[in-house]
């Protein structure tokens, strides 16, 4: 059954981000050394996680992605590094540290689905998405939040839950 799409508002508030530059491959290990970061960043300045950690992908072009073909998805996996930041939405703003930045996602509209399933299979849901938005005349931004709801070191890769969403313009 495919996950519901709709347009919600929501803000994270502060957060703490890690920009990142990495290929597709990558991403599990880079991914867990950088929430683990993050993690002690938030206990060292004493600030709660009030939200799920996440990925906010930067640099998108969705009509290409509605488009993409599984050659093409998987030539970009192992060819074209993404670009992203890691973050983690913080009960107070924080002063930087080192090369993590500390700033306020403001409430926003966004295009929202909750992908179920491991998350190699995200990009199905975002090519739903994409297609649902053009066929709703809604732009798009170009970029994208994943909301990690549970843990997948302790959850079965079929009941994974992110929350996907894409910023309207």
């Amino acid at each position: 059954m495919a996950t519901p799409i709709d347009v919600v508002e929501k803000e994270l508030g502060p957060v703490i981000e890690i920009d990142v530059n990495t290929a597709m491959w990558k991403m599990p290990a880079t991914m867990r050394e950088g929430f683990e970061v993050l993690s002690d960043v938030t206990e060292q300045a004493g600030v709660d996680c009030t939200l799920a950690p996440y990925a906010r992908f930067l640099e998108i072009d969705w009509s290409a992605e509605a488009k993409r073909g599984f050659l093409s998805t998987l030539i970009q996996v192992f060819s074209k590094p993404s670009h992203f930041r890691m973050g983690m939405p913080i009960s107070a703003p924080i002063p930087h540290v080192d090369d993590i930045r500390s700033e306020i996602l403001a409430n926003r509209r966004y295009v929202r689905a909750v992908h179920v399933g491991p998350y190699q299979e995200v990009g199905d849901t975002y090519k739903r998405m994409a297609v649902w938005a053009q066929d709703n005349n809604l732009a798009l931004a170009p970029e994208s939040i994943e909301l990690y709801l549970n843990d997948p070191r302790i959850t079965e890769k079929d009941q994974l839950q992110t929350e996907l969403l894409i910023p309207l313009t």
